[in-house]
């Protein structure tokens, strides 16, 4: 009789159907175990609480608004403004240098940690001593020396010191 000729290779191992399914689940709990044991959205993670007596003094206060360039020169131009100066352009050597404003502004914050923007540019004399101050300022922010802010869209932008007097050395 002719008989097909069946070979062990064309069979499969019945064992193989059981396992397979077994492993992979032991895999998965393996792996599910190993993320139990991580932390996971720093659940075990305990930090110190703030200052309490900062902490009551910013609720006093209320969120401020972090100041940005656009507000900065919105309230420079404002004072501008106010103040009627001269804007035509005049071709005329400066007075002043940024550097010096710059110094003056770090005296300024030094003394009291904490200067409104409308005061920087009080007892200015003239247009060009308002941008050079104002230039001083931007490179204060920059630097890092200086932080503003404004407790409310209607306020007057204040400008704190965020310097210690090393700081404040190195960079006059």
């Amino acid at each position: 009789m002719l008989l097909p000729d069946y070979s062990e290779e064309d069979e499969e191992d019945p064992r193989v159907e059981i396992t397979r399914p077994l492993l992979e689940y032991m895999h998965l709990k393996s792996a599910a175990q190993d993320l139990a044991e991580m932390e996971i959205l720093a659940r075990d993670v305990f930090t110190r609480p703030g200052d309490i007596s900062l902490r009551k003094q910013l609720e006093e206060e209320g969120p401020e608004l972090e100041a940005n360039i656009f507000l900065l020169i919105s309230a420079f131009k404002r004072i501008v403004e106010e103040e009627g100066l001269d804007t035509r352009l005049r071709i005329e050597p400066p007075r002043w240098s940024v550097k010096e404003k710059t110094a003056y502004l770090l005296a300024e914050l030094r003394a009291k940690r904490m200067l409104y923007f409308r005061d920087v540019f009080k007892n200015q004399s003239n247009l060009s001593e308002f941008i050079v101050t104002f230039l001083a300022l931007l490179e204060l922010v920059r630097a890092g020396l200086v932080s503003i802010s404004q407790p409310t869209e209607e306020s007057d932008i204040r400008l704190r010191a965020r310097f210690d007097e090393e700081e404040a050395e190195e960079y006059e």
